[in-house]
């Protein structure tokens, strides 16, 4: 009997979205003034003699993305890097040259151990993206996500890693890299395929799992520390643990250099902790149901014996 092939590559989003690249601090000040960037771009485009117009920017883990009418052209992508450049607010160092969404390849890497040079030191997603980056293997690989590093089991040391990477919707970039061997730290790795769609949507407007940012239907944006009505930008201005108090008793406002006394209340869990927390009970089993289905397991138990 055959066995089915992995489906391992997605059919990729709409081809009217551009990323960049950029640190996050850039992405916070072009988020603060969307609408001044995307007239700012348009006018550009219109300067070029381009019929394409940006409609709207969104922030994503690595950057932003800039929505258009239609499919942008090099020219378009050319233009809209110089419209961002040309801001004077942002640091020009750390905005990359934009390219145009494609589909999603899904990876996973085996061969380390969950500890990284002892018992008392994890292996973590800074470690990993960093010798990744390093490595000739993903010298042209884009990574749509942080890796996210995992235990193989609750009573492995064995770390599973997964890794999202931006290609073709052929998968060319996956075939490039699949089965090859590399180093990361003393541990030999090995880059195998994986399932597409793993792992559970959590939206970034409620913060619930489930769906995605735009496909929630509550009207108000609720903060990721403790789910209070504003987003992160307002609350200094809004929570009365952070604004000063003049009545009875009298407090002045936490300063801007110091942490919010406000403790965490998470939707989910009710837990001490922030909404997108890797730490929270509930995302670990959502996690585990989902990355960790029996047909995953099957196919991980496969890859290592």
């Amino acid at each position: 009997m055959v066995k089915p092939k992995i489906k391992m590559t997605t059919k990729g989003p709409l081809r009217k979205q551009i990323i960049i690249l950029m640190n996050l601090n850039n992405s916070n000040i072009i988020r603060s003034n969307a609408s001044f960037y995307i007239n700012d771009i348009n006018k550009h485009l219109k300067g070029a003699n381009s019929n394409n117009l940006a409609n709207f920017i969104c922030i994503d883990k690595v950057g932003i993305i800039v929505t258009t009418r239609f499919t942008a052209s090099k020219q378009d992508i050319k233009t809209i890097k110089t419209a961002i450049k040309n801001s004077q607010k942002i640091n020009k160092d750390f905005v990359e040259s934009p390219y145009l969404l494609q589909s999603k390849s899904y990876l996973m890497i085996l061969g380390l151990s969950y500890f990284a040079k002892n018992m008392n030191e994890l292996i973590t997603s800074e470690i990993v993206e960093e010798v990744l980056k390093k490595s000739h293997i993903f010298k042209d690989i884009k990574f749509s996500s942080k890796p996210w590093v995992i235990k193989a089991s609750s009573n492995s040391d064995s770390a599973i890693i997964w890794v999202n990477i931006w290609d073709s919707q052929g998968g060319s970039k996956l075939k490039s890299i699949i089965n090859q061997w590399f180093n990361i730290g003393s541990f030999v790795a090995t880059i195998h395929g994986t399932r597409v769609s793993l792992g559970v949507t959590q939206c970034k407007n409620c913060w619930k799992w489930g769906h995605s940012t735009f496909g929630c239907q509550l009207h108000v944006t609720r903060y990721v520390l403790y789910y209070g009505p504003h987003k992160a930008e307002y609350h200094r201005d809004k929570l009365w643990c952070c604004k000063a108090n003049d009545k009875s008793t009298p407090r002045l406002a936490t300063k801007d250099s110091e942490p919010c006394p406000h403790s965490f209340k998470y939707i989910n869990c009710k837990g001490n902790h922030q909404a997108d927390s890797n730490k929270c009970p509930y995302w670990c089993n959502c996690f585990n149901k989902e990355w960790h289905g029996r047909k995953q397991q099957k196919l991980f138990n496969s890859r290592v014996q």
